[in-house]
């Protein structure tokens, strides 16, 4: 088979199956990354402030709920109850 050169052409086909997977991408080339690269991460990362905000919110005017109630109660009582009894806290 070596004698034949069957072991080259088999050499040879392989190198040229490898190189044609590759496509058109080029050797050696390395771009800039731009905040587009990131846009997704920036994404989450404003999507978990929001959240977090929120929450912290939401935990404070429950664990605040009485004081609201007594201090502001012509003014804030009626958003909170309606906010208390929508969240069912």
């Amino acid at each position: 088979m070596a004698a034949a050169g069957l072991v080259q052409k088999w050499t040879k086909d392989e190198k040229v199956k490898v190189e044609g997977s590759r496509g058109n991408d080029e050797k050696g080339t390395i771009g800039a990354i731009t905040i587009k690269h990131f846009q997704a991460a920036y994404f989450f990362l404003l999507l978990g402030y929001i959240l977090s905000v929120l929450a912290f919110l939401l935990e404070w005017l429950k664990h605040n709920r009485d004081l609201w109630l007594i201090s502001n109660r012509w003014v804030v009582k009626p958003i909170v109850v309606m906010l208390v009894k929508f969240l069912g806290l």
